[in-house]
């Protein structure tokens, strides 16, 4: 690749790094001013239009858009040594290099930030001169993030030459992130595309090294240099390199694409308004052409055809999965001033286009399609990238699902509107029946997604060899971030009707979910800390077993003459099968029964929602009529899904994260929002409870948050609902 067209983003847009490219030009550039424009660069063009030889010599460092250094050709031609930035040497060209690929290998499939042949040049050109362009110094720096993270990684590695064994990589690693630690206020005022670049990467690597606040704190800081730079608005740019413009898009995507991840995972505001920036999904370069061995697909989204599905077509995939799941904060958990009608309708709105987008996943991208796929040696790399990514895109596909459903999942049914509404607005006709029965049937809906996104995550130990594949990467405290919540949720349905068939299905599906980490070795601190909350949900689950199962007749007798105590236990009976909690005196009445008959499941509408039947899964209930193109697994649905107390296995749930807090004698009244305010609103959990006890006595809760562990936070009792009207 000739140097002229080598990879050179910064906020000024330079397109050469080589000292014959500066020789060449012999001057400044026109392309050397920033993409936006500042009363400082609106004033210095007006002196350039005016006298071609006129430049601002004046010290302006503090006035922003003002660098008039990188205005000057001479500043252009100075160049420091590496010692003089860093402080010491590069390693070796052979560690170096080493490093970088393992830097690949782990992170640059799971995340694009730069164009790797450009690079790659560059720093080779570092490497062999000792020197670096003093206008580039923030370069270096990247290269030595890359180099640590990927030195962090290969002292992890099982597959290292004898010869690097002794070369302490750990060491090296944490040696060269600490140094660019230390310099993050001078790159910053930099404000260049590396900058930008550094924060993505440092911060990408504190998230999954279990250090989400030093994570965030980066992004954020990240996301502030990006709109300093004009990198939001693509309409502002003004490089020629097509290479340069399509790293500036991935990396704005990227970033994107973080942000919506940390708010999900962490129930932050995203920062970013999708209304506010105007991107293009990234195209394709060379540097990511390679395609699937075997399949010959087609990449297509909202019947649009980019080209054939090659390595990158993951990250478009996934990019346009984060904006759909950009709404669920904003608009399901983080509004106010709704009523629950609006909540299920964008439920189901943005359900019903997630699985418009789950339809258009190639096979290269489907992990049961890559299993048993055969490649030559030469194509087993290429094959191993799209194993990775193929099971990254499954699992962020059912995490969103998940977090989408879950303020439905753990509500029972609204019994009735007029406890939440003025008489006045109480009218007898079929209107309010008919609202009524499709909250309830939504609430229906979203227990089946949740049962059935949990459950194929909890499946993931099928594909071993990509589990393994992924110790060294980003990709293994991924899988356990997204796999903690698929463990909640299946305890959620465990404690619901802890004798019921769900519950047996959901605890042995746990089980899978806490052991294989430790069993293909993949092992991170983030997992480390998933499993031993998921470990005490376990135990819980099993005691509410036991207690169910030793429960004697009296009590139950006892049980049945409470009402309200029977709204919040639901026991079944130790033999025969499952009893329904509507069977029960007391219980709340099923509004999708009539006279004993199942009306049609409400699960295929929220999975098939063209409403076309669909051929039932085998051994599955007479009235789950699901998608099985959707849902391709051998399970099947429990016919007792919608049974149980689900509102009460949230408090039992609640409990566990208390205790894993170290919190367990730290507690307050349970209260919720509109309860402190004074308002009547419902939480998630007192929403399915009579009028009568929605000021009833207190419940014992965690005084913190849960915000320990990835996605609790969707858990914490603090959430809650609007009026149901």
């Amino acid at each position: 690749m000739a140097h002229g067209s080598t990879y050179h983003a910064s906020s000024r847009t330079r397109e050469s790094v080589s000292e014959m490219d500066i020789e060449e030009q012999g001057g400044a550039s026109p392309e050397i001013y920033r993409d936006r424009t500042s009363t400082y660069e609106v004033l210095d063009q007006l002196f350039r239009e005016r006298n071609s030889s006129a430049t601002l010599h004046h010290t302006t460092a503090a006035i922003p858009g003002g660098s008039p250094e990188a205005r000057t050709s001479d500043a252009r031609e100075l160049y420091v040594s590496v010692t003089d930035l860093i402080g010491e040497e590069l390693p070796a060209p052979d560690i170096v290099n080493y490093s970088l690929q393992k830097y690949l290998n782990a992170v640059h499939w799971f995340m694009v930030l730069f164009h790797e042949p450009t690079f790659r040049i560059e720093l080779q050109q570092i490497m062999s001169t000792g020197c670096v362009q003093k206008d580039r110094a923030a370069f270096l720096y990247l290269a030595v993030l890359v180099i640590g993270v990927g030195a962090r990684y290969a002292a992890d590695s099982v597959d290292a030459p004898m010869s690097y064994q002794s070369c302490g990589f750990d060491g090296l690693g944490l040696r060269l992130i600490r140094l660019v630690e230390t310099k993050l206020l001078d790159i910053f005022d930099e404000s260049g595309i590396e900058a930008v670049q550094i924060a993505i990467v440092m911060s990408s690597y504190y998230l999954y090294q279990g250090l989400p606040k030093r994570s965030f704190a980066l992004l954020g800081s990240g996301l502030k240099v990006a709109l300093s730079i004009g990198l939001h608005r693509e309409s502002s740019w003004t490089m020629s390199n097509p290479v340069i413009r399509e790293v500036w898009r991935r990396l704005w995507w990227a970033l994107y694409t973080a942000e919506v991840f940390g708010a999900i995972s962490y129930g932050t505001p995203c920062l970013m308004q999708d209304n506010g920036w105007d991107v293009a999904l990234p195209g394709n370069i060379e540097d990511m052409s390679l395609t699937c061995p075997g399949f010959d697909s087609q990449e297509t989204y909202g019947g649009t055809t980019v080209g054939p599905v090659n390595v990158f077509s993951y990250h478009r995939y996934k990019f346009q999965l984060y904006r759909l799941a950009s709404a669920i904060t904003k608009n399901i958990y983080l509004r106010s001033g709704v009523t629950l009608k609006d909540v299920v309708a964008e439920v189901k709105r943005i359900n019903q286009r997630l699985l418009e987008w789950e339809k258009c996943i190639p096979p290269e991208l489907r992990p049961e399609s890559l299993k048993s796929l055969a490649s030559r040696e030469q194509y087993r790399g290429t094959l191993k990238i799209f194993q990775l990514q193929a099971l990254v895109l499954q699992l962020s596909y059912d995490n969103v699902q998940m977090v989408l459903h879950r303020p439905l999942l753990t509500m029972n049914q609204v019994q009735r509107w007029p406890r939440f509404v003025n008489d006045a607005r109480e009218t007898p006709g079929e209107p309010l029946r008919d609202s009524t029965d499709e909250v309830n049937d939504m609430i229906k809906s979203s227990k089946c997604q949740c049962w059935i996104s949990s459950l194929r995550t909890s499946t993931i130990g099928d594909y071993p060899e990509y589990l393994m594949a992924s110790r060294s990467t980003y990709g293994a405290a991924y899988a356990a971030i997204q796999s903690f919540t698929s463990g909640v949720v299946l305890g959620i349905f465990a404690l619901s009707d802890p004798l019921s068939d769900q519950a047996h299905q959901g605890k042995r599906a746990l089980s899978k979910i806490i052991k294989l980490p430790k069993l293909y070795k993949y092992r991170t601190k983030v997992s480390d800390q998933c499993g031993q909350i998921l470990e005490e949900l376990l135990r819980l689950i099993l005691s509410e077993e036991m207690k169910s199962l030793l429960v004697d007749a009296r009590d139950s007798d006892d049980s049945a003459q409470s009402p309200a105590l029977m709204s919040n236990i639901s026991l079944a009976a130790d033999t025969g099968p499952s009893t329904s909690q509507n069977d029960h005196p007391g219980a709340i009445p099923d509004s999708s029964r009539n006279n004993g008959v199942h009306d049609k499941d409400p699960c295929a509408a929220s999975l098939n929602p063209s409403g076309e039947d669909q051929p039932l899964l085998s051994n599955q209930g007479p009235d789950l009529n699901i998608d099985s193109d959707l849902f391709a697994l051998q399970s099947v649905l429990p016919s007792d899904i919608h049974d149980g107390n689900f509102s009460d296995a949230l408090l039992s749930l609640q409990d566990v994260f208390r205790d894993s807090r170290g919190a367990a004698q730290s507690t307050v009244p349970y209260s919720s929002r509109t309860q402190l305010s004074g308002g009547t609103t419902p939480t998630i959990t007192n929403a399915l409870l009579p009028a009568s006890q929605l000021q009833g006595p207190p419940f014992p809760r965690a005084a913190i948050p849960f915000d320990g562990t990835s996605q609790a936070w969707i858990w914490d009792d603090l959430l809650w609902l609007p009026e149901a009207s």
